[in-house]
């Protein structure tokens, strides 16, 4: 690939998990080499001013590619969006399909993760499997299959999500990409379980999460992905055992997170006690959980009233939204706890299409209607109930798409360090 501006000659040097491989003269070479060891240790601050040292005189697109990392770790969209953006122009100019393919394709991500632009994703993936088209398949090919494949997942296509994923997986092992490989399977065993076939989907995370355990990740935040899934499925079925044998093996992580996830298991304060196993002395702990009021207490209530009953001693998930609550559970474990309220919208083309979406795709609701089916005065209660939920809740324009307002509570602790403090 040639850079332009660069008068010495290149030194190439390829990372395998961000995907991309660094052209650039003798003069930046350590500059932008010191940001990706940086990334890879997780010093997000100290690879951005590497990155943007390198920046200064040349814009040269592994530059901009890397800072756009070490920002999206310290969650500053902007300078995301920004970096992203002039990379992936950087590297149509210097006729580099795959590196624009490859920065289409997480603008895509960014924009559903930071914005929930569903439309504006689309159309930068479309804009990367274009770009791809004619080349050879690579990693690239299987970074967009699995995000394409997440999409479908979230959609309820789980058959597109199954496909993609395979795809991803075996891309991520024909080109030694761990972190893709991982993930691939991790998506495919989530997908399997969301349509109830459980034990061939635990199959699948399983060897995901062995795999994430490997060490081979280049990407920090695989790895919790990987796990996620698991746990998420896990959640969704009420195998605890299994989350739990998992957790003992995974060890120590800088920063332990879980949204919407871990409120759900029973015993609220095992989960406080393992999230504090699991992170390092110093490390940070981050939650979002539902609030007791509003659309999410009356979400979980309809779905309480359909549902097996808890084991004895059981909280519901919604407490986790208490702060006083939430204090109880880490005590004095924790050296710092920060807490703030929030709101995140769901959106669907109307309320109808709410309901079958969580019907296909919520691990709950797949239960609760599966288990119904030999009852069908309850399961059409359910449904009936279920839908006047949806209509009720229902906050969009009349006409327009379906719009469901969920309040959350944002947690943020630091552990205590080794001194104590």
């Amino acid at each position: 690939m040639q850079v332009e501006a660069l008068a010495e000659p290149a030194e190439v040097r390829a990372v395998r998990g961000y995907g991309w491989a660094v052209a650039q003269s003798p003069g930046h070479a350590n500059l932008v080499s010191a940001g990706q060891e940086a990334l890879g240790s997780g010093a997000w601050e100290e690879a951005r001013r590497s990155f943007e040292a390198a920046l200064e005189s040349v814009q040269v697109p592994e530059a901009l590619e890397g800072l756009s990392w070490a920002a999206w770790w310290m969650d500053d969209a902007d300078t995301v969006f920004d970096a992203r953006g002039r990379a992936y122009k950087a590297y149509r100019r210097g006729g580099d399909s795959a590196g624009a393919a490859r920065m289409a394709t997480w603008i895509a991500v960014d924009q559903l993760d930071f914005n929930g632009a569903v439309a504006v994703a689309s159309g930068w993936l479309e804009r990367a499997r274009r770009l791809l088209e004619p080349l050879e398949p690579g990693p690239d090919h299987g970074w967009l299959a699995f995000h394409e494949g997440y999409i479908a997942h979230a959609d309820g296509d789980t058959a597109k999500a199954r496909r993609l994923a395979s795809e991803a997986a075996e891309l991520g092992r024909e080109f030694g990409v761990a972190d893709l490989e991982m993930l691939g399977l991790a998506l495919e065993g989530g997908a399997l379980v969301a349509c109830a076939e459980v034990e061939q989907g635990m199959r699948c995370l399983d060897e995901a999460t062995a795999t994430a355990l490997e060490g081979e990740a280049t990407i920090p935040i695989s790895t919790a992905w990987t796990c996620c899934f698991l746990v998420t499925a896990c959640t969704a079925v009420l195998d605890f055992k299994r989350a739990h044998e998992w957790c003992d093996r995974i060890a120590e992580f800088d920063v332990v997170t879980s949204s919407m996830g871990a409120i759900f298991a029973p015993d609220h304060q095992a989960v406080a006690d393992e999230l504090v196993r699991v992170c390092r002395p110093g490390g940070t702990i981050g939650m979002i959980t539902f609030i007791p009021e509003g659309t999410a207490a009356r979400f979980f209530e309809l779905f309480g009233r359909y549902a097996p009953p808890p084991p004895p001693g059981a909280l519901p998930p919604t407490a986790w939204g208490s702060e006083e609550h939430v204090r109880a559970l880490f005590g004095d474990r924790v050296a710092a706890l920060e807490m703030s309220r929030n709101k995140y919208v769901e959106t669907a083309p109307s309320p109808r299409a709410y309901v079958d979406h969580f019907k296909a795709t919520f691990g709950p609701a797949v239960a609760i209607y599966a288990g119904l089916a030999d009852q069908p005065d309850r399961l059409a209660a359910m449904d009936r109930e279920f839908q006047e939920f949806a209509e009720t809740s229902n906050r969009g324009a009349p006409g327009g798409p379906a719009e469901f307002p969920y309040r959350y509570l944002l947690v943020v602790a630091r552990t205590r360090d080794e001194s104590g403090a």
